[in-house]
């Protein structure tokens, strides 16, 4: 599902997924990432694409004490969702 973001806001993501512990690239413009920074933090798979990102999945992730740490949680569907938990996000807000 297509997410729209500004040019500045699609070079500000490719540089955090560059350096960032919670990003890796798996595939040439391909890239998960986990955004802890918003609530409920969120784990996504995207790929570059003109205009914003295609987000191939993304899911709410959950903290579990008897697992000691990050899970997935639910899958969001809703592109316009997605956007606005980006849109709150500090590194593209």
């Amino acid at each position: 599902m297509k997410i729209e973001l500004s040019g500045a806001q699609c070079q500000a993501l490719l540089d955090y997924v560059k350096i960032s512990e919670d990003a890796e690239q798996i595939a040439e413009g391909e890239f998960t990432l986990d955004i802890y920074d918003v609530e409920p933090p969120l784990s996504m798979q995207f790929e570059l694409c003109a205009g914003g990102i295609d987000c191939l999945a993304c899911y709410e992730m959950r903290y579990s004490d008897a697992l000691d740490g990050w899970h997935l949680a639910d899958r969001l569907e809703d592109p316009a969702q997605i956007q606005r938990r980006l849109a709150a996000w500090p590194l593209l807000s």
